[in-house]
């Protein structure tokens, strides 16, 4: 039985801000702005990140030929904040689909969430015959109050999206061939909105000082004894997304040479351009970086946004061998393989 991807689909906010723009505010310099590559990040200007997952889980089960009714599982993968603190967001699109048979969770795994969700959806739907459709559905949005998308770290830009995919049992293409994750915990204080939990209740105070604010380049400062151990940490990624991409050939019985297509998650072309050399000296023609460069990073979203823009331009031809990579806060790693 082959389960693959029957359909995709994304959101992609009108509102843009060029990077050039604010360059001189955000103290990039034209060097700078050059070898970080990215041109443009999508704003979505105060619309609910359930409400973009909703267009393009509608449009993914549109170009599947899925009906709402038909889903047995939606997985909402997302890794920033969600609409309500305390909110059950994977029930509200499952009720705004229609999705009347169909059962609901959310997954978090930072940039790694879709990915994930794949994995799962695959297996699920590899060992339960009654099941035949899984939604994998992301979104996110990075409101300024909460961060600031263009200096809370160096190795990307981000910005506000969706996409969506529907995974189905004895698909005719697009198969869902291997996946392979990683987690090393020892960071993970960097990427913290450091109050507003239960462990450290917001206060005015806080508000006041501006400490309930996602900032990982000031956690970071605050984390490491030395710039060589943050380096060390950055240096990480992407030789374990390569140790991954390797593992997750062999798994299939593949060789890098029959990979076609490299599916980044959308950093900036440094990190990029690290990762696919990292992996083997995928050439840059062969990744989604044209991709990245015009969208920015939109955590989850990044995987099935990149593949559903690709697929379009028909840079995804039939019989492709593609990778999926992917890194998240935590930190943890991701890895797949898809035939398209």
């Amino acid at each position: 039985m082959s389960v693959g991807i029957l359909g995709t689909g994304i959101y992609l906010p009108e509102a843009t801000v060029h990077l050039a723009e604010v360059a001189g505010r955000i103290g990039l310099s034209p060097a700078a702005l050059e070898r970080k590559g990215t041109r443009k990040v999508h704003v979505s200007q105060g619309m609910a990140g359930t409400a973009m997952a909703l267009r393009a889980a509608q449009q993914a089960l549109e170009r599947a030929g899925v009906s709402p009714e038909d889903l047995d599982l939606i997985i909402y993968a997302q890794g920033f904040v969600p609409d309500y603190l305390m909110h059950a967001d994977y029930a509200q699109l499952q009720e705004e689909l229609g999705a009347c048979r169909a059962w609901a969770f959310k997954l978090d795994q930072a940039c790694n969430s879709q990915l994930v969700a794949l994995e799962l959806a695959r297996s699920l739907l590899s060992v339960n015959p009654g099941m035949r459709y899984v939604l994998v559905a992301s979104a996110e949005t990075f409101p300024p109050y909460l961060t600031d998308r263009f200096r809370m770290a160096g190795s990307c830009f981000l910005s506000d999206g969706a996409s969506a995919a529907v995974v189905g049992r004895e698909a005719p293409g697009r198969h869902l061939l291997a996946f392979r994750f990683h987690t090393d915990g020892r960071h993970h204080a960097v990427w913290q909105i450091p109050v507003g939990g239960t462990a450290a209740p917001v206060t005015p105070e806080d508000l006041a000082a501006g400490r309930y604010f996602w900032n990982p380049a000031e956690q970071a400062r605050r984390h490491f004894r030395s710039p060589v151990e943050a380096y060390e940490m950055n240096r990480q990624t992407p030789v374990e997304i390569a140790r991954l991409f390797h593992a997750v050939l062999c798994d299939a019985g593949l060789t890098l040479p029959q990979v076609r297509r490299l599916i980044c998650y959308n950093m900036t072309r440094d990190v990029i351009e690290a990762i696919r050399e990292s992996i083997g000296g995928v050439p840059e023609e062969l990744t989604s970086w044209h991709v990245a460069r015009e969208v920015g990073h939109i955590g989850a979203v990044d995987p099935m946004l990149n593949w559903h823009l690709m697929e379009e331009e028909g840079a995804l031809q039939p019989g492709d061998i593609v990778g999926l990579v992917s890194g998240g806060f935590g930190q943890s790693w991701a890895a797949g393989l898809v035939r398209v």
